[in-house]
Parts: structure tokens; sequence; C-alpha cells
């Protein structure tokens, strides 16, 4: 991100940047290993940094939300990593004889 630093983008362009060069960096690690809490939010430490260029402006929860409901469609990192885990479900389901995620439980279960 450094070398970006320099450069004069928007905010929707640090976003961008973000989304494309930062994210991409946890996508292999995060979905192999799990990843504590506090380096979640160390990593959105970092990645807030960059893109206030400092201390955060707006709450994070707000900057998450989709452009149509007021937010600038920031990643959140917390769910991408819980979304990297939850992918692992049907493999895991498949592997071990349930044929479908959704016959995890069985008839006799229910």
């Amino acid at each position: 991100l450094e070398s970006w630093r320099k450069r004069d983008l928007s905010l929707f362009g640090r976003i961008q940047i973000l989304k494309t060069f930062a994210l991409s960096q946890f996508v292999v690690p995060a979905t192999l290993l799990v990843v504590p809490p506090d380096k979640i939010k160390q990593i959105e430490s970092i990645l807030y940094k960059f893109l206030w260029r400092g201390k955060d402006k707006v709450k994070r929860t707000k900057v998450i939300r989709k452009l149509k409901h007021g937010g600038l469609n920031m990643i959140d990192i917390k769910s991408i990593f819980m979304s990297f885990k939850a992918a692992w479900i049907t493999p895991s389901c498949l592997k071990n004889g349930f044929g479908s995620p959704h016959n995890v439980v069985s008839d006799d279960q229910l």
C-alpha cells in the first residue's frame, strides 16, 4: 500500500485499491488458516488508516454499507474471512457422505 499512499486518489479510488491489492494478499492465508481476532483488528486498522489517511472519519459499520444505503461499499474483512471458512462446509459435507450440505442433519435427527 505504501506506493499507493503517495498518489492523490479519491476515497473511492483508495477503496478500490484496498479491494484489489490489499485483500488479495489475505485470501489464501485466510482460507487455509484461522485468523485470530487480534490479527483481524490489526489488518482492519492498516486498511482503514490507508483509507482515511490517518484516523477514521466515519464509523466503520457505515463505510461497509452499500452505496444505495449511504455507505461506501468498503470491504468487511471479518465477514470475508468467515465466508472463506463457510466455503469449506460443502466439500466437508460431501466428503463425509452427507451428499449435500442440506443433508447434514438426517431425517432421524429431526
